[in-house]
């Protein structure tokens, strides 16, 4: 829970809620598209980086796995930690666990 970001530590954060899988990626079943908008599914991504970058690269990979000589299609990812720098953190609770732990 400590690292769990809720809906409303996202507000005002100046952080998008960036999907990790794509909601247009899983649409064979309701299922499987609705746990897309899961918070799980989720971490705080710049605006600029989320609606450019991130989703120019998930236009590429359809593209790629559209291709009828690629035969499958694998994308792993998730957020990015750097060791030795402190985890930068959204929503109220954060600026409590930063300042206990990293002054």
């Amino acid at each position: 829970e400590r690292f769990r970001a809720g809906l409303a530590d996202y507000h005002k954060s100046g952080y998008d809620r960036g999907h990790l899988v794509a909601s247009e990626d899983n649409d064979a079943k309701l299922v499987q598209n609705s746990e897309t908008f899961l918070l799980s599914n989720m971490c705080p991504q710049k605006p600029g980086f989320n609606r450019n970058i991130w989703s120019q690269l998930e236009r590429a990979v359809r593209r790629l796995a559209a291709n009828p000589n690629i035969l499958e299609t694998y994308v792993i990812s998730g957020p990015v930690f750097s060791f030795g720098e402190p985890t930068i953190m959204i929503g109220e609770k954060a600026s409590d666990i930063i300042l206990k732990e990293w002054i």
